[in-house]
């Protein structure tokens, strides 16, 4: 699998990308939708936490829980992911004398401490 996106980059690396993106967006959609059907608009209005109050009134107390644990692993892998993605472009720009210059230096060490840190965590 690892040879296939080298060799076909152009084609599966958007293709993937936009796969996300579209698991994503129809994800977050049914999840308003689920909200809709189980709210009135002012309710959706007054509540403050309105994911587990929908997993709450569908599936109880587990269901508050799935839903709380669902998005701490949304925020944390949005997190993770721009993290990773930025120090990736930041390395690149800088590696192709793009960046501000006298940076490049800077930056390469920066993001090779970062990886490093990533690595440690593991």
């Amino acid at each position: 699998a690892v040879d296939q996106r080298r060799v076909r980059a152009t084609t599966t690396l958007p293709r993937g990308g936009m796969l996300g993106v579209t698991a994503v967006t129809i994800s977050y959609l049914l999840a308003n939708v689920s909200y809709l059907m189980l709210f009135s608009v002012t309710g959706i209005i007054e509540s403050k936490t309105i994911a587990m109050e929908s997993g709450y009134l569908a599936f109880g107390r587990v269901g508050e829980l799935i839903m709380c644990f669902g998005l701490l692993v949304s925020i944390l892998g949005c997190f993770g992911g721009g993290m990773l993605c930025i120090s990736r472009n930041i390395q690149s720009t800088a590696e192709d004398g793009l960046f501000l210059s006298g940076w490049r230096e800077l930056v390469q060490l920066s993001t090779l401490l970062f990886l490093q840190f990533l690595h440690w965590g593991q």
